[in-house]
């Protein structure tokens, strides 16, 4: 006659069960307690799908530093030219600048600075190709 034993599960270990709990404690009081001192105040962007105004004269400024105006004609100027250009005409509100990425920020610079010396505060930098044929 056999005796049959019966098999003692084994215990269900809890310490490792334990130390996780601990650690998520140990997380939530330092995430909790955490307090930012610098906040970083983010500026907020605002942006506009084409919405040029109607009367914007347009200078593209190429990579070796020639400009060229949209009036009626595409006309090569220089930078005297240029600024003798936008003293003459008056009823000029708005400029837009075309670059593309291989022109050196110094002509873009040169341009900006005659813009400012002709007091029109309406400037908008153009980076698409699109953007010009509106």
């Amino acid at each position: 006659m056999k005796i049959l034993l019966k098999k003692r599960k084994k215990p269900v270990v809890l310490i490792a069960m334990s130390d996780i709990a601990f650690l998520l404690l140990i997380f939530l009081i330092i995430i909790v307690n955490v307090k930012s001192e610098n906040e970083v105040i983010l500026p907020t962007f605002n942006y506009s799908i084409k919405a040029y105004p109607e009367e914007l004269f347009m200078l593209t400024v190429m990579s070796n530093g020639d400009i060229f105006t949209a009036d009626n004609t595409v006309n090569k100027v220089n930078i005297n030219q240029l600024q003798s250009l936008l003293v003459s005409k008056k009823d000029i509100s708005s400029i837009g600048i075309y670059a593309d990425k291989d022109t050196d920020y110094e002509h873009i610079s040169n341009v900006l600075q005659i813009i400012q010396e002709s007091e029109i505060s309406n400037i908008i930098l153009l980076t698409d190709r699109e953007d010009i044929d509106r």
